[in-house]
């Protein structure tokens, strides 16, 4: 039903302008009946952005245009390499959707007067994982616009929010992140295949950001509609890398992002037949390349981000 319906960009501006003063009123009357219409509503538009990324391809169409705003943002793509295309509408389309869905989203925490709260609360969040991952791993602070933003918002008084609205924020927070991050895979696997068509040297850079990109989308392996065709464009790009132990660190990692609730027999006997191929070259090598590759499958451990999102939005009946 939600794809059925045609959508225009005008047409969508004007409806979110004319957006808040409905939601105060709408958000008014559930107070006074004592609905809790905000935590039903951001559920339900959470549920329609994670049904629609079921839905798209992994790989955005090679005709659409490539470097483009964020579907948040306020500026949208309407230009592609070919206007008729059907995978070119069907982006653009969706991204319309995407893009009506994700302001109202942003409306109705405006209109709650809860935005505050649940930003600092993300922030907070953020900022206590990134010192985690400083106390295990050497990485440069990349957070501290995010720490000065934090002392701004001390400064302010913000009512506490029930829990179940803060989860909700932080799984539309994810799929935010998980759109932006296929539109830099799909451009970075462009630049990469261009390089390689143009019989210039690919970037290992290009390599690393793509397979950095795809780890990222296999560990919400649930939503994505055409795992397999990432894992072979992912899984061949090792070949075209310098065995290290950064490699057999990223190779583990990869492959144990996916191992959660994976029943499915025929794809795993073709993904193990690619890095069975993958073990063979790199033993041809160095044999210790497969025992560094074998110990981080034992001791690297990944937290199960989609459990929350099955749970939460994909169980229902």
């Amino acid at each position: 039903m939600i794809l059925k319906r045609n959508y225009k960009q005008d047409e969508i501006i004007s409806f979110i302008q004319h957006l808040p003063l409905t939601l105060e009123q709408f958000l008014l009357c559930s107070t006074l009946l004592q609905v809790p219409l905000t935590e039903m509503l951001l559920r339900r538009l959470n549920a329609i952005m994670i049904y629609l990324f079921t839905l798209i391809p992994i790989f955005i169409s090679s005709k659409y245009y490539l470097p483009c705003p964020p579907i948040y943002s306020s500026i949208l793509n309407t230009y592609d390499d070919d206007k008729f295309d059907l995978t070119c509408k069907y982006e653009t389309h969706v991204r319309l959707i995407y893009y009506r869905t994700i302001q109202i989203f942003i409306q109705l925490l405006s209109a709650s007067r809860i935005q505050l709260s649940c930003l600092k609360w993300y922030l907070d969040y953020l900022t206590m994982t990134n010192n985690r991952r400083k106390q295990t791993t050497d990485i440069n602070d990349s957070f501290h616009s995010i720490k000065v933003l934090l002392k701004s918002l001390r400064f302010h008084k913000l009512p506490n929010i029930p829990d179940r609205i803060l989860v909700y924020f932080r799984d539309f927070c994810i799929i935010l992140f998980l759109l932006d991050t296929r539109d830099r895979l799909s451009l970075t696997l462009r630049n990469y295949i261009r390089n390689k068509t143009e019989l210039t040297n690919p970037s290992d850079k290009l390599a690393w950001q793509i397979i950095s990109y795809s780890t990222i989308l296999l560990s919400f392996r649930c939503l994505i509609s055409d795992e397999m065709n990432l894992l072979r464009i992912v899984l061949n790009l090792f070949f075209d890398l310098n065995p290290s132990e950064q490699l057999m660190r990223a190779l583990a990692t990869l492959i144990i992002a996916r191992q959660h609730d994976d029943h499915d027999q025929d794809n795993n006997a073709e993904i193990i037949f690619i890095v069975n191929k993958l073990k063979a070259k790199w033993m041809q090598i160095n044999p210790t390349y497969i025992r560094l590759y074998e110990g981080f499958l034992e001791t690297i451990i990944m937290q199960d981000v989609q459990g929350d999102i099955l749970q939460h939005y994909m169980n229902d009946t």
